[in-house]
């Protein structure tokens, strides 16, 4: 079941995807991601099954954040924001405009953004329900660990949406 949620909720951020993917310049994702959301909204029964990825298309996801660092912004300062999560400057605004990017966002009733709000962070807490446990049971300074893994992860990230461009 959680893997389905997991697939579901991936599959909600493929519009995100694709536009992050085509301001980046980015071809090969922007491909898959349109192929991946087609076929998964309509053969995997409205993304609930990852059929795509059966297939050889493979999950990339892009934000904005990630396209403002392709642009050459730097990522300001790390900020840990209550609800929202961990983030620098440049990815918490890019947040914002990924919001803009959600089709639900222009759904006529406002709870299905809630809603897809909502099913988001219960995935992401439920995918990294261990790995915050075990920071919490094993580091002497959590905030200190929280910080420096997302750091590292976020560098990466950012690193394989450059590598496109060189």
């Amino acid at each position: 079941g959680r893997e389905m949620v997991s697939n579901f909720v991936r599959n909600l951020g493929s519009p995100v995807t694709l536009a992050n993917s085509m301001l980046q310049g980015d071809v090969e994702n922007s491909f898959a991601t349109f192929w991946r959301f087609t076929i998964n909204t309509t053969v995997g029964i409205g993304g609930v099954f990852d059929v795509a990825e059966e297939a050889g298309l493979q999950n990339r996801p892009a934000d904005f954040g990630q396209t403002l660092a392709v642009w050459g912004a730097p990522s300001g300062d790390y900020l840990f924001l209550p609800i929202l999560g961990p983030g620098t400057v440049r990815d918490t605004l890019g947040r914002g405009v990924d919001v803009l990017f959600t089709p639900v966002t222009w759904a006529n009733e406002n709870w299905y953004g809630y809603a897809q709000a909502g099913i988001t962070a219960v995935d992401a807490r439920s995918r990294n329900y261990e790995l915050i446990n075990d920071v919490f049971r094993t580091s002497l300074d959590p905030y200190a660990t929280f910080r420096s893994g997302y750091l590292q992860r976020r560098t990466v990230e950012v690193e394989k949406a450059k590598e496109v461009h060189e």
